[in-house]
C-alpha cells in the first residue's frame, strides 16, 4: 500500500529561513487509469474526521478545496504499476485526521478516490 510521506524543505527568504512541510500520496496505477487523470489535472478534496478519510472528487462542492496533479510518470515496485503522481494533501487534513506517516488504503469509485488508513 502506498504511504503517506511528509517532505521538509528549507528556503531561506527574505525576512528569514521558512521551514516548508508538505504531503506527498503515490497513486496506484489502477486507480489512476480508471478515473483518466492527467498531467495537470485538479482534483477536489474533502476530509471526513468521522470516519478518518479524505476523498478526492473530480468535480467541486461547497467545502472542498483545490488539489493540484503535478507529475504523471510509470513506475513498476514489487510487480504492480504505479503513477508516481506528486499529489499533495492540503495540511489542514493531516492534522484534522491526525495522520502521520503510515500507510493508506486507496480505493476508487466512480467519480472518487477514497484514501483511508490501513487497517493494523
Amino acid at each position: 500500500m502506498p504511504r503517506l510521506q511528509c517532505i521538509s524543505r528549507t528556503k531561506k527568504e527574505i525576512y528569514g529561513i521558512q521551514r516548508h512541510d508538505s504531503y506527498n500520496i503515490t497513486i496506484p496505477y489502477t486507480v489512476a487509469t480508471d478515473l483518466k487523470l492527467k498531467d495537470a489535472a485538479i482534483l477536489y478534496g474533502t476530509a471526513s474526521e468521522k470516519t478518518r478519510t479524505i476523498r478526492l472528487h473530480a468535480k467541486a462542492s461547497k467545502d472542498s478545496v483545490p488539489v493540484k496533479i503535478r507529475l504523471r510518470l510509470t513506475k513498476t515496485y514489487r510487480n504492480q504499476k504505479y503513477y508516481s503522481a506528486k499529489i499533495t494533501v492540503p495540511i489542514r487534513f493531516i492534522k484534522l485526521l491526525s495522520l502521520s506517516n503510515e500507510s493508506l488504503d486507496i480505493f476508487c469509485h466512480k467519480d472518487s478516490i477514497m484514501i483511508k488508513p490501513e487497517k493494523h
